[in-house]
């Protein structure tokens, strides 16, 4: 079975909802919500709201995403700006080309959801523990893997349009 990122999608929900569900009646009722670069509290608010922008912020990107995907698939790739744009976007491979930039924008939605995840794992470990601490190393590992991707799949995309292909 080839895992897909639809796959993906769902483990991804999943595990945001469990996480909620496990851990909301394990927060304080006022919870650290900013920390400064080295990872000291510097912001806090009520749990419900600390949850209720988490999931805003899940929700938005989750649909920033496939939105955009949705909107160059149903364009058929009008409005993409991609090296050899006349090649890549001539009637016998617009949608082809539609559906690699819109599947690239998914995957890329996907890890940036992922991260954002991660991070809000990492908030709420912090407010477990008393002084409430964000653990750097984790944080700043993660932000670089993070970069690092979206430098790989930037390099990816354009030179999967780098070249004109077979024709």
């Amino acid at each position: 079975m080839r895992i897909g990122r639809h796959h993906v999608l769902l483990l991804l929900l999943v595990v945001t909802a469990a996480q909620i569900g496990w851990y909301e009646p394990r927060l304080p009722d006022q919870v650290v919500s900013n920390f400064d670069y080295d990872g000291t509290a510097n912001g806090w608010s009520d749990k419900g709201s600390f949850l209720g922008a988490f999931m805003l912020m899940m929700a938005f990107t989750l649909g920033l995403f496939y939105a955009l995907s949705w909107m160059i698939r149903r364009m058929g790739g009008k409005g993409i700006n991609v090296p050899h744009r006349d090649y890549w976007l001539a009637p016998e491979r617009r949608e082809q080309t539609a559906a690699y930039v819109a599947g690239q924008l998914e995957a890329f939605g996907l890890v940036t959801y992922g991260f954002l995840l991660w991070t809000h794992q990492l908030t709420i470990s912090a407010n477990l523990v008393v002084p409430p601490l964000l653990p750097s190393a984790p944080f700043w590992t993660a932000t670089g893997a993070f970069l690092l991707y979206g430098l790989v799949w930037s390099i990816k995309l354009v030179s999967h349009f780098s070249t004109r292909g077979p024709d």
